[in-house]
């Protein structure tokens, strides 16, 4: 389980440290402007899907009531990013 936990989550680090510098990139040869000035919302939902994530994989085991935790989690910031613009 450690390690199938460890390369879920290097996997999605490695994606958004690739990720994040090939748009800015990509911006600049478009001539558009992207600044990585992000708002609250984006920045707590961020913090607490991380402090999330964390502590339901501290154990290196998980059971259903957790995935509904994650689940529940996610729906939630999905509703918040559809109603707030």
């Amino acid at each position: 389980m450690d390690l199938a936990l460890g390369i879920a989550v290097s996997s999605a680090s490695q994606i958004a440290l690739f990720v994040l510098p090939v748009i800015i990139v990509a911006a600049m040869v478009m001539g558009v402007s992207f600044p990585l000035i992000f708002t609250p919302f984006e920045l707590i939902t961020m913090f607490a899907s991380i402090f999330l994530v964390y502590f339901i994989t501290n154990g290196g085991r998980g059971n259903w009531f957790q995935g509904v935790i994650l689940v529940g989690f996610f729906i939630a910031i999905a509703l918040g990013f559809y109603f707030i613009k």
